[in-house]
């Protein structure tokens, strides 16, 4: 198996890993849906993920950004929370989010770099045929 190939299946077992280890494993019914252990969990697949794709296109020697329908509505809420994020009151609080919730920017700025990745992923291996 080339390195590719594992890239690909780590950035693959990382997506599923989100999905199924974010709200099965870390499940409370009393809690909040932003939790300090899911944002983790998720963080920290998110940045393996990057790193794997960053390996990719580092040993491809190319940048390949592939295009969705998503692509401008995602960078626009992305644009729209920075400019919240740099005109509020509280910094602090727009940058990381209040205590016990962590919805703060960061965590909104990692929720988009997953999209990117994963959509980007997924069409470049060819999971989804476009019609």
């Amino acid at each position: 198996m080339t390195f590719r190939k594992y890239m690909d299946k780590l950035i693959e077992l990382s997506i599923i890993a989100i999905l199924v280890m974010v709200p099965v494993i870390f499940y409370t019914r009393t809690n909040d849906v932003f939790e300090i252990n899911k944002l983790f969990v998720m963080k920290m697949f998110v940045i393996i993920i990057s790193a794997a794709w960053l390996f990719n296109m580092i040993r491809d020697r190319k940048i390949l950004l592939v295009k969705s329908a998503f692509d401008f509505p995602v960078l626009g809420y992305v644009a729209a929370c920075l400019v919240t994020a740099f005109v509020t009151k509280n910094y602090y609080l727009s940058i990381f989010g209040v205590y016990e919730d962590f919805e703060g920017i960061i965590t909104m700025c990692f929720y988009a770099m997953l999209f990117f990745i994963a959509v980007n992923h997924v069409k470049k291996t060819g999971f989804c045929r476009s019609p």
